[in-house]
């Protein structure tokens, strides 16, 4: 009987064995019914892409973006118009304060260019057949040479502030990177040197007194340093305004170039770009502490539901953001 239970027991595990051993093929994939095949049509159809979540949460971010750099550019320009009306040290330090907090938004606008959409009249400068300045070259480019600008340290009549050229939109212009790319006439980087001048000259925790109150028909505009660098600063903030105006259009009007462009990108493509925007900013980023602060606010508004802990950002002054041209 013993014999008989053992040999019973080897012949049932040699049929399981046999059994687990045993694979079925896989049976092939249904054939996708019609009606599913035009239901993915839809998915992939440009009404369903524009309002894909993800990409109807982006452009209102964007929106919201361009409303706030509106205001706090509109807010430099008025501090700018107050300290050339009448110099003062509260004054200038309201339009730098404007400055800061106008800047840091730019910062997010550039972090969008991560979405790898492109704009020849916007991203490129040109020489011929015109002269063209890339959208952020005016905007943010740095470093800069001081003394390209205004007086340094040893250097007393050094600069633009010095010369006989004009103090108009097209002079500016042409005078931005003329011959060096660090020959800055252009944009918030400018703007905040003039504010500020050189540190290391006697004598400039009192910047104010080197500016003359607007309008002014006593002095010389091309001959008197005060009266060019009012008319300057004011010159810088009304063409940062503008730009940044021309720049927010391109994301919202229409026929904005990135706009056209955001609502053409496939699934896939829009699904790649939009993780970019949401990686976490390398601590080697150049970038402020606000700047980068702004970014991942926005960051958090794009996804709020997601748990991000993004690299603690580099502590450099906005001063010494690079060109991200």
């Amino acid at each position: 009987m013993a014999v008989f239970l053992h040999a019973l027991n080897i012949a049932l595990l040699i049929t399981l064995l046999s059994a687990c051993g045993q694979t079925d093929s896989p049976a092939p994939p249904p054939e996708s019914s019609p009606t599913e095949a035009m239901s993915e049509e839809r998915n992939q159809s440009p009404e369903n892409i524009t309002h894909s979540p993800k990409r109807l949460v982006l452009m209102k971010q964007i929106s919201l973006l361009a409303d706030e750099s509106h205001t706090a550019v509109s807010t430099l320009r008025t501090r700018v118009e107050d300290f050339v009306r009448t110099p003062s040290e509260n004054a200038r330090k309201a339009a730098l304060q404007a400055w800061q907090e106008a800047h840091e938004l730019l910062q997010v606008w550039h972090w969008l260019r991560r979405l790898e959409l492109y704009d020849p009249l916007l991203d490129e400068s040109a020489v011929a057949p015109n002269l063209r300045h890339s959208i952020w070259s005016r905007l943010d480019q740095a470093p800069l040479i001081p003394g390209y600008l205004d007086e340094v340290a040893g250097y007393p009549a050094s600069g633009l502030m010095h010369a006989e050229t004009p103090i108009n939109a097209d002079a500016i212009a042409h005078e931005h990177q003329f011959s060096d790319p660090a020959y800055v006439a252009l944009g918030f980087h400018a703007l905040e040197f003039m504010l500020q001048g050189d540190p290391e000259i006697p004598g400039n925790t009192e910047r104010a007194r080197a500016f003359a109150s607007l309008p002014n028909d006593t002095l010389d505009p091309l001959r008197s340093p005060p009266l060019r660098r009012s008319l300057y600063v004011l010159q810088l903030a009304q063409q940062i305004d503008q730009d940044m105006q021309t720049l927010s259009s391109a994301w919202l009007s229409e026929d904005g170039s990135y706009a056209r462009q955001l609502r053409g990108l496939s699934h896939a493509t829009f699904g790649q770009g939009f993780e970019r925007l949401l990686e976490p900013l390398h601590p080697d980023a150049h970038l402020g502490v606000e700047g980068a602060q702004a970014i991942i606010r926005f960051q958090k508004a794009l996804k709020p539901d997601h748990s991000m802990q993004p690299a603690a950002p580099a502590q450099e002054s906005p001063s010494n953001t690079a060109s991200q041209e």
